[in-house]
């Protein structure tokens, strides 16, 4: 090693001798670090994560401001002609014309293709998870509305636009989880009217009219939910409008489930305050369990049919989740006759948020596995002129000859796809030429050749 003058500075490496594989991971690092691993929370940070979870933090908002200050709340609810609750009323209709309005069914024939997993997401969430209803209603809770709720949680369809958000977080089959969402809600309000009295009264002399749950199902989900997509269908300028306010109007969608929520946790109150901790406890372990169970299930679905990742993923979320507006809507069309509004909505709220949560960290996890399974699967072109396709060296390209080579992928722990640096200013590339041992780019420089045993 030379010597070094005293107060001289040390020479350093030229930056071209770097080594690729430390100083990608380093670039990708600083790249994709977010607000709580920089240690630093901007207003655009703070913005995204608020707009993100909205849903929760608004829902778990109203539930505290509903049993702290009940009043306004009591007042709202009590704003009525006849059966119907003017602004809960208001409240189901526009969330569901803005379902329709949002409802994009452009990709659906793509879907149809999967018809063998449209098929049985259908089966699991029409028929196999509702049975869940009827255990529920012989839950020893006290008094015997909240296990009505949870019953009543149970028994509704999928979820209308969260279950789509957490399957395309898991690199699932996004137009089959609309699929499903659009037929199961559609029959849903069909089949609803029938099972919700049928299980109930396996547990209580309850006598519910189908009839007229079925009308008021009709007229505040089916309904509005047509008339958003006639409205959608038939103006480009709808179209237009609904794109560019996608984010408002997935707020007042939200907004006004959070608004049901509130007057019917205030218009009980009292009840709620009264009830042991230790059973509002339970109720929580219930609805975690619940979703538990219909993760298990459909995962044993899913692994029985084989589908493949994208359409497992879109079975698995969809077929375990619940939709919340319809299960409030479903429980304010029974008024009184199984207890208070607000007592049956608190299991179904406390489901709804276990369920995102939960759904949350396992979609996360799924969606970095299948991205870090595909990246092991990218094409490899080894030194003896052959593709490689899942370790399968049998594909040859430009006569045996190799076009270019890549460097195996990389990844980081989080699932990232890391790339080396290239090293050429272009990305031009001249035709192989037996002189040179490996492809060259249009300067002359050398790419770096990937091992023959990737």
């Amino acid at each position: 090693m030379p010597d070094v003058a005293p107060g001289a500075e040390a020479p350093t490496a030229p930056a071209t001798e770097q080594s690729p594989t430390s100083e990608a991971p380093r670039v990708s690092q600083k790249q994709n670090r977010g607000c709580f691993q920089r240690k630093k929370c901007s207003w655009p940070c703070l913005k995204a994560f608020f707009l993100k979870n909205f849903l929760v933090i608004g829902l778990i908002t109203a539930i505290v401001f509903s049993l702290a200050v009940p009043w306004p709340g009591r007042e709202v609810e009590s704003w009525s002609v006849g059966s119907w609750g003017i602004v809960s009323t208001i409240n189901v209709v526009t969330i569901f014309i803005i379902s329709g309005l949002t409802l994009q069914t452009d990709h659906i024939k793509d879907a149809v293709r999967q018809w063998a997993a449209a098929l049985v997401g259908c089966i699991s969430i029409l028929l196999i998870t509702p049975c869940a209803a009827f255990v529920l209603v012989d839950l020893p809770f006290e008094p015997p509305a909240y296990r009505y709720g949870l019953a009543i949680f149970a028994l509704v369809p999928t979820t209308i636009a969260s279950g789509i958000t957490l399957v395309t977080a898991a690199r699932g089959n996004a137009a089959l989880a609309l699929m499903l969402t659009i037929i199961t809600n559609v029959l849903g309000v069909f089949i609803l009217p029938f099972t919700v009295p049928l299980v109930i009264s396996q547990a209580q002399d309850v006598s519910l009219d189908p009839e007229n749950l079925l009308i008021k199902l009709v007229m505040t989900i089916l309904v509005p939910l047509i008339v958003g997509k006639i409205l959608r269908e038939s103006s480009t300028w709808v179209r237009k409008q609904v794109a560019n306010h996608k984010v408002a109007l997935g707020l007042l969608n939200n907004g006004s489930l959070i608004c049901i929520v509130w007057q019917t946790l205030s218009s009980a109150q009292e009840e709620v305050i009264n009830t042991a901790f230790g059973t509002l406890c339970l109720i929580a372990l219930a609805a975690i369990l619940l979703h538990v169970a219909y993760l298990i299930v459909n995962f044993i679905l899913v692994r029985i049919f084989r589908f493949p990742h994208r359409e497992a993923a879109a079975v698995l979320i969809m077929g375990s989740e619940k939709t919340l507006p319809m299960a409030v809507t479903v429980i304010a069309a029974t008024g009184d006759a199984l207890g208070s509004s607000g007592q049956l909505t608190v299991p179904a709220v406390l489901a709804h948020i276990f369920q995102v949560l939960i759904d949350a960290f396992l979609c996360d996890y799924l969606g970095k596995r299948e991205l870090k399974r595909s990246s092991q699967d990218l094409p490899i072109t080894t030194s003896s002129g052959t593709v490689e396709l899942n370790g399968n060296s049998n594909v040859e390209i430009n006569g045996g000859k190799p076009a270019v080579t890549v460097e195996p992928v990389r990844t980081t722990a989080a699932g990232e796809v890391l790339l080396g640096p290239v090293k050429s200013s272009t990305s031009t590339l001249v035709p192989y030429s037996e002189d040179s041992p490996t492809p060259a780019t249009s300067t002359g420089t050398p790419l770096p050749a990937a091992p023959a045993n990737v």
